[in-house]
């Protein structure tokens, strides 16, 4: 829930003003920007913060894309900084939701435009990720004081922007991870999977390479190649599968190997369905093979170990 004591707006975190308004975003003055000599830590505003742009009755969520000196100001930059450095620094923000100061509901898009002249505050960890978590997690649902939620982590580039939503949103339909080499994919992965058995959830996860082997807590780990004391070996049921299944699994080629599987599948179910009722046809045996008379229509010939033999063959 939405912790009321946090405000979005603090005067203490001002960091500008408005200077120019566009469709998708904003330019603002920053004048504490600047990492002046000995000064570097008390810098505030830099590319990557979140910030509030106070609209009156709504605040608009932004984040700060691009900090830089106006040219007529650069010559003499590298001077100023040795000594009172005179530089006003300007920036670029992309707007990006707009959030209600008494409610912190967040709505997406910008309902209410900023004007020159607005001021722009850093956003408050806490009360960034309140509004955040009331956006995702929706109403609660009646008889309940909270929902389930998944915690994912922090906010990139915001201190105490802790990030959590509900399982059906997240799994509810079709949820992709994806990244660069070494973005860190299987990381993620890894939490979301512990995070569930956290919740008490089920999930079934398929690891060729092992590399999630002993990382998902309280986890039943089998191996489809050899067992060991951890991992006993499993297999699939394939006589339970349908063909549909058996196609979907092993995914052959339409010109060549599932015409060969499907008839393989056929003559495997002609033998089983034969032995199982040898009583209804005509039985002999002619040395290590069977042979199953079918009315009228002529004989099906089985070898000692299921092969039937075809016609011609």
């Amino acid at each position: 829930m939405t912790d009321p004591i946090i405000a979005l707006i603090d005067p203490d975190k001002r960091v500008g003003t408005v200077t120019r308004v566009s469709a998708s975003s904003i330019e603002l003055t920053i004048p504490k920007a600047l990492a002046a000599s000995g000064q570097r830590g008390l810098a505030r505003g830099a590319t990557g913060d979140f910030v509030f742009i106070d609209c009156d009755h709504e605040t608009i969520l932004g984040r700060i894309t691009d900090v830089f000196i106006p040219d007529r100001q650069r010559p003499g930059l590298e001077r100023q900084m040795e000594i009172d450095a005179s530089a006003e620094p300007q920036g670029r923000a992309q707007l990006l939701a707009t959030v209600n100061k008494a409610t912190h509901k967040v709505t997406r898009g910008i309902n209410v435009k900023p004007r020159v002249g607005d001021g722009v505050h850093l956003a408050d960890g806490r009360a960034l990720a309140a509004a955040i978590r009331e956006a995702l997690q929706g109403e609660v649902e009646p008889g309940k004081d909270e929902r389930l939620l998944v915690n994912l982590g922090r906010l990139s580039g915001i201190a105490n922007a802790t990030i959590a939503m509900p399982p059906e949103k997240l799994f509810g339909r079709h949820c992709g991870i994806f990244g660069a080499t070494g973005g860190g994919k299987s990381w993620t992965l890894s939490k979301l999977l512990n995070e569930t058995v956290r919740l008490g959830g089920k999930c079934i996860l398929f690891d060729p390479t092992g590399e999630f082997s002993g990382k998902v807590s309280g986890a039943t780990e089998f191996s489809f190649s050899k067992a060991n004391d951890k991992q006993p070996l499993a297999r699939f049921p394939y006589r339970q599968l349908s063909e549909i299944d058996l196609y979907a699994l092993l995914t052959p080629s339409v010109q060549s190997q599932g015409p060969n599987l499907r008839s393989a599948i056929k003559s495997l179910r002609l033998v089983t369905a034969l032995r199982k009722t040898p009583h209804r046809y005509a039985q002999t045996l002619e040395g290590a093979n069977e042979r199953y008379q079918i009315g009228d229509r002529g004989y099906v010939e089985v070898r000692r170990k299921g092969v039937v033999k075809k016609a011609g063959n």
